[in-house]
């Protein structure tokens, strides 16, 4: 008897030892850790929420001249009558109604092959609503309308802004149009190209200086999608 007590009594001991004493190791271990940065770094910077930069709205941008293509000199300055030309720039892209809407020459091809006349750019200010929507109706109004069958470049350019703008009136005057979109309050600001030249038509008007009408210094361009350009004849 004394020989089996002797065999089980460490048997026993064993088994509370192995029960025993993970429990009680585990009760002085937290199941989380509390997070612990990492030692000399510094903490990422915040990110803006997924799809903020894709949420912004486009820049649209207003440009007038007072000149049109043909036109003399002497007429910028002192154009009170439908004449001149509209363009319209959404995100860096002029869209431009020539024969028909012509799209995807850059604000920098632009503004060069336009060096010969003064224009007014105005900068609207529009709930992103709005302008998305005049992005989206002028992307698909590449190529599109007909020359004084649709209408001419400010009241094509008019009717497409007035979808989203529908106190503006159509207008075929450049002028016109400048002129109602910042008495409506749409114009965020408004800048001026090629102001030197436009100083320079307004003293040969003065002087009764008339000149022959500008050669174009630049080919207009026509997006053929997708995305191929071709000058027009």
């Amino acid at each position: 008897m004394t020989s089996v007590k002797s065999v089980r009594a460490p048997s026993v001991v064993l088994f509370v030892a192995l029960v025993v004493l993970p429990l009680q190791q585990q009760e002085s271990v937290p199941l989380t850790a509390p997070f612990q940065p990492p030692q000399g770094g510094t903490e990422p910077a915040d990110e803006p929420p997924f799809g903020t930069a894709a949420a912004s709205p486009p820049e649209i941008k207003v440009v007038t001249f007072n000149q049109g293509r043909f036109d003399p000199r002497i007429l910028e300055p002192v154009r009170f009558w439908p004449r001149g030309h509209t363009a319209v720039i959404i995100d860096g892209e002029v869209h431009s109604f020539e024969t028909d809407w012509q799209c995807g020459e850059t604000e920098a091809e632009y503004k060069r092959a336009n060096e010969w006349r003064g224009a007014w750019v105005q900068v609207l200010d529009l709930p992103a609503s709005d302008a998305k929507q005049i992005r989206k109706d002028f992307a698909r109004s590449c190529g599109t309308g007909a020359f004084l069958l649709t209408g001419v470049c400010t009241s094509s350019a008019g009717r497409l802004l007035q979808n989203a703008l529908p106190d503006l009136t159509v207008t075929w005057a450049p002028m016109r149009l400048r002129a109602q979109l910042g008495r409506r309050g749409y114009v965020d600001r408004t800048y001026r190209w090629h102001r030197e030249v436009w100083a320079d038509h307004f003293v040969r008007c003065l002087r009764g200086e008339n000149g022959d009408p500008p050669l174009l210094k630049a080919p207009i361009y026509r997006k053929e999608w997708p995305g191929r350009r071709v000058a027009n004849a």
